[in-house]
């Protein structure tokens, strides 16, 4: 049935099926490199000019690449960002957690709030398990 699906959404939608496979199959490309040109490549239609770039778009992919700080990983995780900013320049600067936890299996929604968001720390734009609600 998989195999139907994925034929379907090729012919239908090569574009969503090319950006599926990359991401599905990223580690079996042997640089970071060749896969950042290949998702640039099926998702904008021409080739990215990592030698010399002049777009904002290319010159963030050049940085994905060239300007790697541990920094950055800390800046990409919702809650250690937090806590980076808080040790900076204060936590009155920060919006208040009111958790945190490893699974939703630990999540008590008793002891929150009537009005909450929940945000995992590693995604941007994913959704919660319709389960969850």
């Amino acid at each position: 049935m998989k195999i139907k699906e994925n034929f379907r959404l090729l012919f239908s939608q090569p574009k969503k099926f090319l950006n599926s496979l990359l991401t599905k199959c990223g580690r079996l490309i042997p640089s970071d490199r060749l896969f950042i040109q290949l998702k640039w490549k099926v998702n904008m239609n021409y080739p990215l000019n990592l030698d010399d770039p002049q777009t904002f778009n290319e010159k963030l992919n050049w940085l994905k690449l060239y300007d790697r700080r541990p920094v950055y990983s800390i800046m990409a995780n919702k809650f250690k960002v937090k806590q980076f900013v808080a040790e900076r320049i204060g936590l009155e600067y920060v919006v208040k957690n009111y958790a945190a936890y490893r699974q939703i299996a630990d999540i008590g929604f008793d002891n929150l709030p009537n009005r909450f968001i929940i945000k995992t720390s590693h995604d941007s734009g994913g959704r919660l398990s319709e389960n969850l609600m």
